[in-house]
């Protein structure tokens, strides 16, 4: 007797969509407590949502050999080693700019609660800029800056960057741009200096 023939429904259930397209969302537990449901959205995902020159600028903020290795063709990575946070934590401006940018990824890939960064934003949700100067006369570079917004304009219930743990930023930037994902290995690795981070 001939096996047989699949039916139609059966090819089709066969190559249903399980893995592709859709937005991959994950429950994160933080070195704080606090679950947060956050989106990895891949190097394409970082690229459409403007961040990557972000991350290659963090990069090379965090990581002083980083340009040599571009200059040579090595592979680059955005991943922040426990070493690259205590360099950050004795120059105090290349902190503040490092969390500025880390600030960027929490607030695009943090889903669940949803947060914001403590900026003024137009009608549209971008940004407000202020002038602050020109950086190079002979290009005509300007030099903006995002105006922070004003406590009394702070919703009420609603999580800002800044509230949230410094420990807990490098940890969900970590798990996105593929470092270290599992808390113990994280608490393990960065648990010291991450102490040292939080007291500026």
């Amino acid at each position: 007797m001939a096996a047989s023939s699949p039916n139609k429904k059966d090819k089709a259930s066969k190559y249903a969509v399980t893995a592709w397209g859709g937005e991959h969302l994950i429950d994160l537990e933080m070195p704080s407590g606090q679950m947060a449901q956050v989106r990895r959205p891949g190097v394409a995902g970082l690229i459409k949502a403007g961040l990557l020159d972000s991350l290659d600028s963090l990069t090379a903020l965090v990581k002083t050999e980083h340009m040599d290795r571009v200059k040579k063709g090595a592979p680059t990575t955005a991943e922040i080693t426990k070493e690259d946070i205590a360099s950050l934590s004795k120059d105090k401006d290349r902190l503040i700019s490092a969390l500025e940018l880390m600030d960027k990824v929490v607030e695009y890939v943090v889903v669940q609660p949803h947060v914001l960064r403590p900026i003024q934003r137009d009608e549209g949700g971008k940004p407000l800029l202020m002038w602050k100067g020109r950086l190079n006369d002979d290009t005509g570079d300007q030099i903006m800056e995002e105006l922070p917004l004003p406590d009394d304009e702070r919703v009420a219930g609603q999580i800002y960057t800044d509230m949230i743990d410094p420990t807990d930023k490098v940890y969900i930037f970590q798990f996105v741009v593929g470092g270290v994902r599992d808390l113990e290995q994280f608490r393990s690795e960065f648990g010291e200096t991450m102490g040292a981070l939080e007291s500026l």
